[in-house]
């Protein structure tokens, strides 16, 4: 019987110590998340040939974040992106790079050389997309394809980083 205590008690122990922070609802208005990459609406039911646009909301204090690159995450037999806009994040003076292949959209955005990396968070992006068969796709940032730069080109580690993600019903 001790034995068995002892293995009960080493596991609670081992998932104590190897328990990530809980989240609350990062999408509530009233949530105080203070490191997370939100997109919104985080659900919507669209029709076929309806369009939708989606921001992807930033929200984290780096004070020397530079650039972002990732890939989304949609399934293509139900929607299709059809164009992408900066936002405020990285100012009005910024570089984007975007390309759309194999549900996935892969995404750079970065301060021009010689513009001042202050932080800021609001808006990255917004996407268009259009209902083009009819289920359920979810859209997401890929974690394991996220990165955040510095100037220097350093990558800037995320360990509680929050990344939302939404689902589009297509009827």
């Amino acid at each position: 019987m001790n034995r068995y205590y002892l293995l009960f008690l080493s596991i609670v122990l081992f998932s104590v110590s190897c328990q990530q922070r809980v989240w609350d609802n990062p999408y509530d208005p009233d949530s105080n998340i203070d490191r997370s990459i939100l997109i919104f609406p985080i659900e919507k039911t669209i029709d076929i040939n309806e369009e939708i646009l989606l921001d992807i909301q930033f929200n984290m204090s780096i004070a020397s974040l530079f650039a972002v690159s990732m890939v989304i995450d949609y399934d293509s037999t139900m929607i299709q992106p059809l164009n992408f806009v900066n936002g405020e994040v990285f100012g009005t003076e910024n570089i984007s790079f975007f390309n759309v292949k194999d549900s996935k959209i892969f995404l750079t955005i970065s301060f021009l050389q010689g513009d001042n990396p202050d932080y800021r968070s609001g808006l990255l992006c917004s996407f268009n997309f259009v209902g083009i068969g009819i289920g359920l796709s979810n859209i997401q940032i890929a974690l394991d394809d996220l990165y955040l730069f510095d100037p220097n080109g350093n990558e800037i580690p995320y360990d509680d980083l929050f990344i939302g993600s939404t689902t589009i019903t297509v009827k």
